[in-house]
């Protein structure tokens, strides 16, 4: 049996139906596991990301072609920068010399904003007899915003 590649997002043993790795805000890089599960080593011809904002961040699999020898396994990190709030969606392929040759996972991720909000909105210190000092009053900042 020649090689075998088998694919998991999350270094996942195996992969979940619907194959998406999914990002909100500023998050690490999220690994997908390429493992041979056949009987040869496996040429991986083709790796390929698409999808605004998603690009391939690291991983042990080294370059976009490689081969995984049989019985062993490398990730490939994928991350995502947000370049606009609202949803954005991608994938990363593969192409080998696994008989079932080409596979994809689909990648998903949502753009964020925050917002700053301050309160109070205004501050009084009444009356303040000249040269003195009155006490400290406190603003709070925070993001009110989803990121």
């Amino acid at each position: 049996m020649p090689g075998s590649l088998r694919v998991g997002p999350h270094a996942l043993p195996d992969p979940p139906a619907s194959r998406t790795l999914a990002a909100s805000g500023a998050l690490g890089p999220q690994a997908i596991l390429l493992e041979n599960t056949g009987t040869a080593d496996l040429d991986v011809t083709g790796l390929a990301v698409a999808g605004a904002g998603f690009a391939i961040s690291g991983g042990t699999c080294l370059g976009p072609n490689f081969t995984v020898a049989q019985g062993t396994s490398c990730t490939v990190e994928v991350s995502f920068t947000a370049g606009a709030t609202g949803p954005a969606t991608g994938s990363v392929s593969f192409a080998s010399s696994a008989p079932a040759n080409d596979t994809s996972i689909d990648l998903a991720a949502n753009g964020i904003q925050g917002a700053l909000g301050v309160s109070p909105t205004s501050l009084d210190f009444s009356d303040v007899v000249v040269g003195d000092t009155p006490g400290p009053q406190g603003i709070l900042l925070e993001d009110t915003g989803t990121a």
